[in-house]
């Protein structure tokens, strides 16, 4: 309501339902500048980018912890857990980012966010749960381990 209301009656304060002296001259000067654009495209680029390499990532790394014929595969999956309980926080995220020259750009909001340990551990139980029998029934038919 304080978008639409007049400035001048919106810093008088309280709390309103309805729209005092009702304009859209906020709206008009929001969309007369570029940045407005910017930022919709920002976010537009950063779910489609974040959301596929995310859901491509987890599935790829998920797989094989997911395997029971893999040595190995419950340390590796106990260190990426480890990093789900101990974050390393906002300023050694920021130092990376720096460090790999992101700043100002995209990557430096797609990247860090890119891998959850707690998504990988939902789809790691996920594929342990698909039985055995499916991934043989279709290496008979000739698909490969990655196509089962």
């Amino acid at each position: 309501m304080y978008s639409i209301s007049d400035s001048r009656e919106a810093m008088t304060g309280g709390l309103f339902l309805v729209p005092r002296r009702p304009t859209s001259l906020s709206y008009s000067m929001i969309f007369k500048t570029r940045q407005i654009y910017v930022a919709y495209s920002n976010t537009i680029l950063r779910t489609l980018f974040g959301t596929l390499l995310s859901v491509l990532l987890t599935a790829l790394t998920a797989f094989p912890l997911s395997l029971k014929s893999m040595r190995g595969t419950s340390v590796f999956f106990m260190m990426i857990f480890f990093t789900m309980l101990f974050n390393g926080g906002l300023i050694s995220t920021f130092l990376v980012v720096q460090a790999l020259g992101l700043l100002d750009t995209i990557w430096a909001v797609i990247l860090p966010m890119i891998f959850s340990p707690f998504y990988l551990f939902l789809v790691r139980q996920f594929m342990i749960g698909i039985p055995g029998e499916i991934i043989e029934a279709g290496q008979m038919d000739g698909a490969g381990t990655l196509r089962c």
